[in-house]
């Protein structure tokens, strides 16, 4: 279920573990899941949110690309939410 995992990727990311996030909403990327659920932009921004706090405790150049590519793909499933716009910001503002 989309939103039970973007629940919980949520709660993952504000308790500081990232990585936990990525492993919940990384199997969406593979699937046509996200196009088809209601919430499936959500968890596409949560895992380019969870991509850029965890790209700080490492390399985080490829992080960066791949999370810039999802945030990009959750505004093409719904450009009218704001929060979309708003992760796609702040994945381009972390260099």
């Amino acid at each position: 279920n989309t939103v039970a995992r973007s629940s919980l990727a949520s709660y993952s990311i504000s308790q500081g573990r990232p990585q936990v996030a990525q492993a919940l909403l990384s199997k969406l990327l593979d699937s046509p899941e996200h196009y088809l659920t209601r919430d499936g932009d959500d968890a596409l921004r949560l895992l380019a949110i969870s991509l850029i706090v965890g790209q700080k405790e490492g390399d985080g150049a490829d992080d960066r690309e791949e999370a810039k590519r999802v945030a990009q793909k959750a505004i093409k499933i719904a450009p009218w939410k704001w929060q979309n716009w708003l992760a796609f910001a702040s994945v381009r503002k972390s260099r």
